[in-house]
């Protein structure tokens, strides 16, 4: 289930002698590769303005860094020195959001079944004004078991935390980690390999 610590360690160290801009790039298709190659619905990363004005690459490039990587975002949060942003590939999330079980449970925390995707995205972009609100992880393609888990059973011990907490089917959970790490221990070999982290969709069909 877990990655290997030394690859992703070098890795680190590599884009951390980047520039800001290839950095940027480097960070962000490791981080959310899960869904750029379509094993996961969307996925969530915080840019701030830190050492690497991280915030302010990515207002310059928000739309070149959609066609580099075939995504599309939406930003839920903004603050002082950053921002919260959901990338997402479209028809993935759109299933998940319809899948019975899921829509049953938004429907009971507020949306509505008949809502557009971009409606959906908006109210959950209003509750985050008050906090990460519960159901991101619908958003995000946790089993909708393990959130209500989460949510009714705060105290309650999980199996294992990986990419989100696990309470229920440990097995399917693990092979599910298993494959977001493959994808990005991919990115890593390729970026590692000297290829452009803005060229990976050329070298990896997702």
């Amino acid at each position: 289930m877990c990655m290997c610590k030394d690859s992703m360690c070098k890795y680190f160290k590599m884009i951390n002698e980047f520039q800001d801009e290839e950095y940027f790039y480097g960070l962000l298709a490791y981080s959310i590769a899960p869904t750029i190659f379509r094993e996961k619905p969307s996925s969530l990363i915080v840019f701030n303005n830190g050492e690497r004005k991280l915030l302010k690459i990515w207002d310059e490039a928000k739309e070149k860094v959609c066609n580099f990587f075939n995504i599309k975002y939406f930003e839920l949060h903004r603050y002082e020195k950053g921002a919260i942003v959901l990338f997402y590939k479209e028809d993935l999330l759109r299933k998940t959001l319809a899948n019975r079980e899921n829509a049953v449970f938004m429907n009971e925390n507020g949306y509505r079944r008949q809502w557009s995707l971009n409606n959906k995205l908006y109210l959950l972009r209003n509750r985050y004004k008050n906090g990460c609100p519960h159901e991101i992880g619908i958003f995000l393609g946790y089993p909708v078991k393990d959130v209500e888990s989460f949510i009714n059973c705060p105290n309650k011990k999980c199996l294992v935390c990986g990419y989100w907490k696990v309470y229920n089917d440990l097995e399917k959970a693990e092979e599910t980690f298993n494959r977001f790490n493959t994808r990005k221990e991919k990115v890593i070999s390729l970026i590692m390999s000297g290829i452009h982290p803005t060229k990976i969709l050329q070298y990896c069909n997702p």
